[in-house]
Order: structure tokens, then C-alpha cells, then sequence
């Protein structure tokens, strides 16, 4: 998401807060919004568990995750990950295909 957000406003975010970049990157895709529904307890409990795996995995001896959520989550991460090479792949297409000129820029 941080690809996302930097490919498209060329602003560099400094968070690594998974709630913060996808409300960041809402609006550059609408795929973004299905990975994560967050819509019932289990969706929520998977979100809580990636949003804490990047401090907590490394820092604590606490952080746990079941051989099934580490694979649901997984499968979450493939998805975001396709969505993140479609988003930036389409937003450089449209930058080369619209490359300004010397005449456009003035």
C-alpha cells in the first residue's frame, strides 16, 4: 500500500499502521476494500492479527497466530499484493501514455 500511495501522490508516508494506509489508498482502488472487509469478528481477528504481526512478531515472545489464520492471512497478502501491482502498473501506463511534452508543460 505504501507502493500505492507513493507511485500515485509521490508522498512518502511514514507509518507502517495497516488501518491508517488502507484508508490512505481507498480511493485508488475499490479491490482494496474486499481483502479486508473487516465486516464480521473472524475478519476483524485476522486484520488485528497482521496489523500486530509486524511489531509483535519481532519484538514479543506473545504474538501467536494459528497454522489456519497464518494461511487465510496469507491468502489476503497474495490478493493485496496483485491489487498493488494493478494499481501502480495502470498508474504508470497513464503516465507514459500522457508524458508531457515541452509545449503541454507551459
Amino acid at each position: 500500500m505504501l507502493t500505492i500511495f507513493k507511485t500515485i501522490t509521490w508522498f512518502r508516508v511514514h507509518t507502517h499502521n495497516l488501518e491508517k494506509l488502507l484508508r490512505y489508498c481507498y480511493g485508488f482502488s475499490a479491490g482494496l476494500h474486499t481483502i479486508f472487509p473487516r465486516n464480521t469478528e473472524q475478519e476483524e481477528k485476522l486484520f488485528l492479527l497482521l496489523q500486530r504481526a509486524y511489531l509483535d512478531a519481532r519484538y514479543t515472545d506473545t504474538y501467536h497466530i494459528s497454522t489456519e489464520e497464518l494461511r487465510l492471512i496469507a491468502a489476503r497478502i497474495d490478493r493485496l499484493h496483485q491489487v498493488v501491482e494493478f494499481v501502480t502498473r495502470s498508474w504508470l501506463d497513464l503516465l507514459i501514455i500522457k508524458k508531457p511534452t515541452p509545449a503541454t508543460v507551459f
